[in-house]
């Protein structure tokens, strides 16, 4: 499996759930599974994650340019093989897309060197490899280098985030090298920009994404982002996956991120969790009622655009009725109702999911 994030980063995010758990869950049925992600200068920072070197070492090419790519060697907490990818003038910075809310300028140069190098990773591997599964954008060029150069492996893309396709100037294509005949309507050009999700889409032999709502949702002009066209002409490969959840993680009866344990029959603790988590957030614990917690990305996709008008329906009448344009306004003129956290931790996670 080859992505922009996983294990051992210790942020949080749907696509870092997926590398670790599934191909935990992979390797539980017997498959051999390996992941491959950038060592980012986070990873290389944390001391509980134990790297060695592999000797390996690769010239990459991106461009005009060529650099060298170090292959380091560890394990996840559930026991999958990861390959880190290091090429410190890339990744050894604090963010892994951008700082401050603003992308790096070269996120083009970056990822097309990751997906070659995790190419050249693949190359070398014994036994040999049989299928690479990219994940979002940030890999989703793996397939058409595969296809451009022949190589011996099947392709999946998994599609996560639509939203986010590596979207970069047209003249950032002569950084991948390949001939100009990939940068044609029918490859990787998107109104005269490189696009890495809409290669993935065309080149990959499969394509999954999260769920049967989100396949569908994919392939209208409101929930494509652009790319629905190209999906509905691929639908004949696209498939849906539910996404699952790990459940020795997302226990509460054992969950060792709570403050309280709980399960079906023993509820207390759910009272309990349901405390602390207001206490955390600084919310009000009185008048008493329920607590909707959202874990999510603060985008239209989500649904906010629904939520919003139908928050003053939902919260007590003792605050004004003015509706709210957005979240950040929202949890300005209701902080003791409404919390904004704009940064989760894994535990802050389990505890807003725990009173539910």
């Amino acid at each position: 499996m080859i992505g922009a994030e996983g294990p051992p980063l210790q942020r949080t995010g749907a696509l870092i759930d997926v590398m670790d758990a599934l191909p935990s869950a992979l390797r539980a049925r017997g498959h051999e599974v390996s992941v491959a992600l950038p060592y980012y200068r986070e990873i290389r920072e944390n001391r509980a994650f134990k790297e060695k070197g592999t000797g390996v070492t690769v010239d990459v090419q991106v461009g005009d340019k060529t650099y060298v790519a170090k292959y380091l060697e560890g394990r996840s907490a559930s026991g999958v093989q990861l390959f880190l990818v290091r090429c410190d003038e890339f990744f050894d910075r604090p963010g892994i897309y951008g700082e401050r809310g603003r992308a790096y300028e070269d996120n083009a140069a970056r990822f097309i060197f990751f997906c070659k190098a995790a190419l050249e990773l693949a190359r070398r591997l014994t036994p040999p490899l049989q299928i690479l599964h990219v994940h979002d954008w940030a890999a989703a060029l793996v397939p058409v280098f595969v296809r451009a150069h022949n190589l011996p492996f099947k392709t999946v893309l998994t599609i996560h985030h639509v939203a986010e396709q590596g979207s970069f100037w047209g003249l950032d294509f002569n950084l991948t090298n390949l001939p100009t005949r990939f940068f044609t309507l029918h490859g990787v050009e998107f109104f005269g920009r490189l696009n890495f999700l809409k290669g993935g889409i065309l080149y990959a032999d499969k394509i999954t994404t999260v769920s049967e709502h989100y396949r569908r949702e994919l392939q209208t002009p409101s929930g494509g982002c652009g790319l629905d066209v190209v999906l509905r002409e691929n639908a004949h490969r696209l498939t849906a996956i539910l996404h699952g959840a790990d459940y020795t993680r997302w226990n509460p009866a054992s969950d060792r991120l709570l403050p309280a344990h709980y399960d079906a029959r023993r509820l207390r603790g759910k009272e309990t969790c349901r405390e602390a988590l207001l206490k955390q957030l600084k919310l009000a614990s009185a008048p008493r009622g329920p607590v909707f917690g959202m874990v999510t990305r603060v985008v239209e996709e989500k649904g906010f655009e629904i939520l919003m008008p139908l928050l003053d329906r939902l919260l007590p009448p003792d605050h004004s009725r003015r509706r709210r344009s957005d979240v950040r306004n929202c949890s300005g003129h209701r902080r003791e109702k409404i919390p904004r956290q704009v940064r989760l931790s894994k535990g802050l996670r389990r505890k807003t999911r725990a009173p539910d």
